[in-house]
This record gives structure tokens, C-alpha cells and sequence, in this order.
């Protein structure tokens, strides 16, 4: 899920809400900052370390191969 908007409007509250309504619907739940597309790729890549996969040794990787060996 990726919920964007204005600041201010519930982003956050929205996304809180539904992870304790979802909880048991998941194994792994992780928030990453989506400023920019670098902050979305350094945010894959700490996802793919955490979940030991081998792109987190790749500081290099684009967006969309993390994307995809992470969340596909």
C-alpha cells in the first residue's frame, strides 16, 4: 500500500489504522520514506538487508530491481 497527499490531511493516522485492523495478515511490516526516488531505493535496499537478501549487499541497485526481487 502507498498513501500519498498533502501534509496534514492523515496519511499517517490512516496507515496506523490499518496495520492494527491487518496485523495478522502479514508476516513483516516496514515503512520507508518516499521523498525521493533515492529515499525509496535506500529504503528497498535496508528492507532487502533486513530480510537478508542479496541486492542488500548492492548499494547500486536501481529502484525498480529492488522493487522487484523485494516485493514481487
Amino acid at each position: 500500500m502507498a498513501l500519498s497527499g498533502l501534509g496534514g490531511i492523515g496519511k499517517t493516522q490512516t496507515a496506523v489504522q490499518y496495520a492494527h485492523r491487518h496485523f495478522d495478515e502479514y508476516v513483516y511490516t516496514f515503512w520507508i520514506t518516499a521523498h525521493s526516488r533515492e529515499a525509496i531505493a535506500s529504503g528497498y535496499v535496508k528492507i532487502a538487508g533486513l530480510l537478508k537478501l542479496p541486492e542488500a549487499d548492492s548499494q547500486d541497485q536501481t529502484e525498480a530491481k529492488i522493487r522487484k526481487s523485494c516485493l514481487l
